[in-house]
């Protein structure tokens, strides 16, 4: 290869990176999504994001973090142009904001746990006077998807799955709800707990995960789609993507 051959595909891929448009995505901790841990980041996303960037070089996808509460206004700000795995149930109507939404691309839902003891599934019915242990900033049907909506129990916020089930097996609470697929995670690390907990049969709600856009954005709704599709055979798209 000539010297001039080098400098050409040199140029070419300086002018590739140059002309590649920023896409700054939300992210903030949602199991098994998007974890940090003792400085440590994880989970599904951070491979997607890894994904996408590796199929096309029009657009850069980079991570910003931010948290459950606090990207409603991160998103009105254009802190980030988009957020993964989002609902159009959790607060973007009530917040009054404007924005675009994909089709759905995957699916999920949150159950009810308790201390088995000798209880049964209806003991995971019966929330009112109990303490139940949430994550901070979601949103659950059982307070008709309002953040900090009061309910005739003892509501405790946490920033942890994990240790909102080991509460649980600790006795420290009464009920937590906590998605089905951190429950997956958690089980096929820790299965000699699972028999000490009951798991609801009933979902407190089941939802559809879209990626939710500004409307400033530069990628449009359309080629998001385009682009995920392009992923979904991905070992970490495989089992999750649903199309």
């Amino acid at each position: 290869m000539n010297i001039f051959t080098k400098v050409l595909i040199a140029f070419s891929f300086s002018i590739s990176i140059f002309a590649a448009k920023d896409i700054l995505v939300g992210a903030y901790h949602f199991p098994p999504f998007y974890m940090k841990k003792n400085g440590e980041k994880s989970g599904v996303l951070l491979e997607m994001i890894e994904e996408l960037n590796k199929v096309q070089n029009k657009y850069h996808f980079k991570i910003i973090e931010t948290s459950a509460r606090r990207r409603y206004r991160d998103f009105t700000s254009s802190r980030c142009d988009l957020i993964f795995f989002e609902s159009p149930k959790w607060g973007w109507s009530d917040h009054q904001i404007s924005y675009v939404m994909t089709p759905p691309f995957s699916f999920g839902g949150e159950k009810f746990i308790a201390l088995k003891k000798d209880r049964n599934q209806n003991y995971l019915k019966q929330l009112k006077k109990k303490m139940i242990l949430l994550f901070d900033g979601y949103h659950y049907g059982f307070l008709d998807y309002e953040v900090d909506k009061s309910f005739n129990a003892k509501i405790v916020y946490t920033n942890s799955h994990e240790g909102n089930i080991l509460s649980i097996l600790k006795g420290r609470g009464d009920i937590a709800i906590v998605t089905e697929s951190y429950l997956d995670i958690f089980f096929d690390k820790n299965s000699e707990l699972k028999d000490k907990l009951i798991i609801s049969e009933h979902y407190d709600q089941v939802y559809d995960h879209r990626v939710i856009m500004t409307k400033s954005s530069h990628i449009s709704k359309d080629m998001m789609m385009s682009l995920l599709k392009q992923i979904k055979d991905r070992p970490c798209c495989r089992k999750l993507f649903k199309f």
